[in-house]
């Protein structure tokens, strides 16, 4: 969702980018491509962008979509391989997920941007917790 907030002007144009994308099964990052795909299942409003390979063999292999709402840039549906595993077969679970509107938009004022930036962490996190947290523990 980061690459596609950074490059979006580049995405909705009609541009495929290159994407490196790390699949956490394998342990290392993989060289994908990211395009727009007009899909006609795709929510009305949206644009759907597609994670491929960009191998020659990209037809054979699985590939994630992706839409946002164009107004909001919101997320609004998934279709993909998840990082989830059947515990019989080892698979990836294939996913189809909706994501619910958001119903209430609340305008925040900078000062009360400030001021929640400028308030300190809680008093009860020491550097220790850090280091322990941060380790996964």
């Amino acid at each position: 969702e980061a690459f596609a907030r950074l490059h979006w002007d580049a995405l909705v144009r009609g541009d495929t980018l290159p994407f490196a994308y790390l699949v956490p099964s394998r342990r290392k990052f993989f060289a994908f491509k990211v395009a727009k795909v007009d899909l006609p299942t795709a929510p009305a409003g949206s644009i759907t962008l597609r994670l491929a390979s960009s191998s020659w063999l990209s037809f054979l292999l699985p590939h994630i979509d992706i839409s946002y709402d164009l107004a909001t840039r919101q997320l609004v549906h998934y279709e993909g391989l998840s990082n989830v595993r059947d515990v019989k077969t080892g698979k990836n679970y294939r996913v189809h997920y909706e994501y619910p509107k958001i119903a209430v938009a609340h305008d925040i004022a900078p000062a009360q941007i400030e001021a929640a930036l400028a308030m300190p962490l809680a008093a009860n996190c020491t550097p220790a917790d850090n280091v322990v947290s941060a380790n996964g523990q």
